[in-house]
């Protein structure tokens, strides 16, 4: 399991539950908690499927996005709609997941504030996981 964000407010985990090796990709169950005092939003987006290229190329994206003073990232799934995306600008970023149904009856949208920091800190848990792909 990648634990993407770890932190006080927000805690977002990407575990692995299925392989294609015929359209190299992936699916995971998305968790993520959100925590405020007096409130919390818990969201499970399960088989959510993704080309390994996608997942490079966002691994990539981040590292470039630590240097740069402003700019977004996206992982996109195999539908090509945007599941997880990262916007820097300056010390701020917001980090936002979208879980939507395959027939598009329904979408859930998080967006939580950070800072700078913490792109460098899912770089390097993305980073650290022992891929496959």
């Amino acid at each position: 399991m990648i634990e993407l964000v770890k932190n006080t407010e927000l805690y977002v985990t990407l575990d692995p539950v299925q392989t294609e090796e015929r359209l190299p990709s992936v699916a995971f169950d998305i968790k993520a908690c959100f925590s405020m005092p007096f409130q919390q939003t818990t969201i499970h987006i399960k088989e959510s499927w993704f080309e390994y290229s996608a997942l490079n190329a966002f691994e990539s994206d981040l590292r470039d996005l630590i240097d740069r003073e402003s700019g977004k990232v996206e992982l996109r799934d195999m539908s090509d709609d945007p599941i997880i995306s990262i916007e820097r600008n300056g010390n701020d970023t917001v980090f936002t997941l979208i879980a939507s149904d395959t027939v598009k009856m329904g979408k859930v949208t998080l967006g939580v504030n950070g800072y700078a920091l913490e792109i460098r800190e899912m770089f390097d848990r993305l980073q650290k996981y022992p891929k496959w792909w």
